[in-house]
């Protein structure tokens, strides 16, 4: 951080005419920011060594030492560094190469306000949770794991005018393990269909962009997990988990009847609500004591900020944020075993998310406890305490097959 408070954020593009773009585009933020451009990748690196940046937003196509390189030398020399690239739409397989070691992608010409907002966000998660430990433990990540490059696949493709959930599903449809997973979860019980879909392509049209966008998030982040370095956590179990808590997420907000962007939010945000544990469980945090199991003593939450100086709430949070996923989302990661710690005292995906993960363990007690009780609070204050017994006979008949 700069010595004024101001938060430091670093612009790199080979072309005047850009970085002068930028930095009329973002004048008004001049108050909030301290901003630098520079016109090259070395440029870059010799400024960062002896003035360290909080955000790095870079183009990709520059000569020299080009974006992809150097977002490579930042993430091993400054990993807390939040890294964005700012590419055109011509240059997709550079892109791609680059997507490793960034964490968000924007497309050239690039909105102000997008921008802004990109920036701001990515700046807000150090404030996100007000946590001293989340920031110990960030510090201490060894990597941060990138957006999968199905991911900016599918981005880059939603950026254009034109496209269709036909186009994403050949997309998706090229990568053989994502489309076993999508099939899988589209010919469960928690779509009830009367003939199983067998065409990758068919099944991201039914399914839809959200939906679609989450499975692949989800199935990259579980990717990280594997044998080796599981520190004793099933992540058969987990992954079932997850989404079990997105349709119960997804069915209470149905049942009250809320929007479809509130529905598709809930089964996002309860696919994606435990990522954190995937975090510590695959050592992404470098070495440090194991995670005990939890007891009546001391639960989970618990440990965990003993054992590493965070819990998995916060650490998939953060994760969410840097890759640039909605509020709503974050929100509901952040806080999903406290909401009455976020202020807004009514229903929406973070308190659904909630119900269904303290249901899913009560409905399945071979998964343990959950990590905190329901807080009770929290549905009183959102007038919707006396639904929790009907969510439950809902929660009981619906439960769809482990995917």
């Amino acid at each position: 951080m700069a010595s004024s408070g101001h938060a430091r954020v670093l612009f790199v593009d080979d072309d005047p005419n850009i970085l002068s773009g930028l930095r009329r585009m973002l004048r008004s933020m001049r108050d909030r920011w301290e901003m630098n451009f520079v016109g090259g990748g070395e440029a870059a690196l010799a400024l960062l060594e002896t003035t360290p940046h909080d955000v790095l937003v870079t183009d990709i196509q520059m000569p020299g030492m080009d974006g992809s390189q150097l977002l490579a030398a930042v993430a091993e020399r400054y990993p807390a560094m939040v890294r964005i690239i700012l590419s055109g739409h011509s240059e997709q397989e550079a892109v791609l190469r680059a997507a490793a070691t960034s964490h968000q992608y924007l497309s050239k010409p690039c909105d102000p306000e997008m921008l802004r907002q990109k920036v701001t966000s990515a700046l807000a998660l150090r404030e996100l949770l007000h946590k001293d430990e989340l920031r110990i433990a960030v510090s201490r990540l060894k990597s941060v794991p990138s957006l999968p490059t199905l991911y900016l696949r599918l981005q880059k493709l939603l950026a254009q005018d034109r496209a269709s959930l036909e186009d994403l599903g050949r997309i998706v449809a090229q990568d053989l393990g994502m489309s076993a997973q999508m099939l899988k979860l589209v010919n469960s019980s928690y779509f009830g269909l009367a003939r199983p879909f067998s065409d990758p392509v068919k099944a991201v049209v039914y399914l839809g962009i959200d939906t679609v966008k989450s499975l692949v998030l989800t199935n990259h982040v579980f990717s990280c997990l594997d044998d080796r370095a599981s520190r004793g956590i099933d992540a058969a179990a987990l992954w079932s988990h997850g989404f079990r808590v997105s349709d119960g997420a997804r069915r209470i907000l149905m049942m009250e009847q809320r929007p479809k962007m509130e529905l598709d939010e809930g089964l996002s945000s309860g696919m994606l609500h435990d990522v954190g544990k995937v975090l510590i469980a695959a050592s992404l945090l470098g070495p440090c004591e194991s995670v005990a199991p939890p007891s009546a003593q001391s639960p989970l939450l618990v440990r965990e900020k003993q054992a590493i100086g965070a819990s998995h709430d916060a650490l998939g949070a953060y994760l969410l944020g840097l890759w640039g996923l909605p509020g709503p989302t974050v929100e509901a990661v952040a806080w999903h075993h406290t909401p009455s710690a976020c202020a807004e005292p009514r229903l929406r995906p973070l308190l659904a998310v909630h119900v269904a993960d303290v249901l899913d363990h009560e409905l399945h007690s071979k998964i343990g406890p959950p990590s905190a009780p329901l807080d009770r609070a929290a549905l009183e204050a959102a007038g919707v305490a006396h639904r929790l017994d009907t969510w439950r006979e809902a929660l009981a008949k619906n439960q769809m097959e482990a995917p």
